[in-house]
C-alpha cells in the first residue's frame, strides 16, 4: 500500500518456502500495541521472527505470512504503531494512577472510526490474498495485545 494516506507502510509479505498449487494458505499476523511489522521479521530470524517459527514446521513450509502494519499512534509519548488509537496511553510501569482510571473504554470517536479503518484494511488484506488464489476459508488471522 505504497502511499497510504494513514502513513500505514506496506504489508510485509514472505511467501511459503514450499510453495502449494493445490493448497495455498496465508497466515496474516497482527502486532499489538506500539509495534512495527519490521519487528516480527528479523533477519538474522530471532524469536520474533514469525515466518522463522511458521515455517520450521514441515507441515507449514506451504504457507504465505504477511505482516501488516497498524496507524501511527497520536501519543507523542508512543512512537510505533496501533490498530486503534486508545483515549490515554497505557501508564507506565509503577505509575501511581491505575490503569482504568487512564484508558477510557467505549469512547467514542477516534477508537471506534479507528477501528472501523483497520477493519476495513484487514477485510482489502483478504480480498487480496483471494484474488492471487487463496481461498478465503485457508486465510487466518493470528496475533497479541490489539491484534
Amino acid at each position: 500500500m505504497a502511499g497510504d494516506p494513514l502513513g500505514r507502510r506496506p504489508p510485509i509479505v514472505v511467501p511459503p518456502p514450499v510453495p502449494s498449487t493445490t493448497s495455498p494458505a496465508t497466515l496474516i499476523f497482527i502486532h499489538g500495541y506500539n509495534a512495527l511489522n519490521t519487528q516480527f521479521n528479523c533477519d538474522p530470524p530471532d524469536g520474533s521472527s514469525v515466518a522463522y517459527h511458521i515455517h520450521k514446521s514441515l507441515l507449514l513450509q506451504h504457507v504465505k505470512i504477511v505482516i501488516p502494519e497498524g496507524l501511527p499512534t497520536i501519543w507523542p509519548s508512543m512512537n510505533k504503531t496501533t490498530w486503534y488509537n486508545i483515549a490515554t496511553p497505557v501508564p507506565q510501569p509503577g505509575s501511581p494512577q491505575d490503569v482504568y482510571e487512564q484508558i477510557e473504554f467505549g469512547h467514542s470517536g477516534s477508537n471506534e472510526d479507528d477501528m472501523n479503518v483497520t477493519l476495513d484494511y484487514f477485510e482489502s488484506l483478504i480480498k487480496s490474498e483471494v484474488a492471487s488464489g487463496t481461498p478465503a476459508r485457508r486465510i487466518v488471522f493470528v496475533g497479541y495485545s490489539q491484534g
